[in-house]
């Protein structure tokens, strides 16, 4: 399997310093994927640099396999959240997001989500890849609109890349984002007309739908112990 999508590194700042960990929606896909056995692989948009070694053997450890194009940047992105006094954070970024189609034949299931379907020059690359000849894919938006821009400016991106995959997952807030004051079952109906065979929303607390042209299945939440998320803590 090929995941496609952006790894940075986020940086939390507060008065006792910062700390780093790896990050980006897609190379957590990976990350999870290959912590399942599953074998993948990342296309993403690091550089040479202590960072982007970080993040390569963050995932590495986790058996993902980060392809040769995707050592390609100037500098590793980052996301920086500074947090005040009053417990208020505020953010910064510092990304960019390029890709090279890779070389070989196309993966038979191919997974691209977040920025990287909307942040260009990299977003058109990735619908090239998309064509390719994946038997199936998997698009998550994840919108980030503070990075992505306009809704008028990422909408016919997110519609392009929807023509394009076999499943289209969408949380709800991503759903009103792009459909404003339509409702989730409007929303599937919708997306299901751009070609996916099946569409998803997840809904937080109240669960999630999926739909498929055939049936409409709302799942109930399921309730997990809360827990403090681990990850790669990087000197600074």
């Amino acid at each position: 399997m090929l995941v496609i999508g952006e790894a940075l590194i986020d940086i939390t700042e507060n008065g006792a310093g910062s700390t780093e960990h790896v990050g980006g929606s897609p190379a957590n896909v990976a990350l999870g994927l290959g912590r399942r056995g599953v074998s993948v692989s990342l296309l993403t948009h690091l550089a040479d640099d202590p960072r982007g070694w970080a993040v390569a053997r963050h995932l590495s450890a986790s058996q993902v396999t980060v392809l040769p194009e995707s050592w390609t940047a100037e500098r590793t992105s980052t996301a920086r959240a500074s947090i005040g006094a009053d417990g208020q954070a505020s953010y910064a970024f510092d990304l960019s997001w390029d890709v090279a189609v890779p070389d070989g034949s196309a993966a038979p299931v191919l997974h691209v989500g977040s920025i990287a379907a909307f942040l260009e020059p990299g977003a058109t690359a990735v619908r090239q890849i998309l064509t390719r000849g994946a038997k199936e894919v998997t698009f998550d938006p994840n919108i980030r609109s503070s990075i992505i821009g306009s809704r008028d400016k990422s909408f016919s991106a997110f519609e392009e890349t929807a023509r394009l995959a076999t499943v289209v997952k969408m949380s709800d807030e991503d759903a009103e984002w792009l459909y404003p004051g339509m409702a989730p079952d409007q929303v599937l109906d919708t997306v299901l007309g751009l070609g996916p065979r099946l569409a998803a929303i997840t809904l937080g607390s109240r669960g999630a739908i999926v739909v498929n042209p055939d049936y409409r299945i709302w799942i109930r939440p399921v309730s997990v112990p809360s827990s403090t998320p681990s990850g790669q803590e990087i000197p600074s």
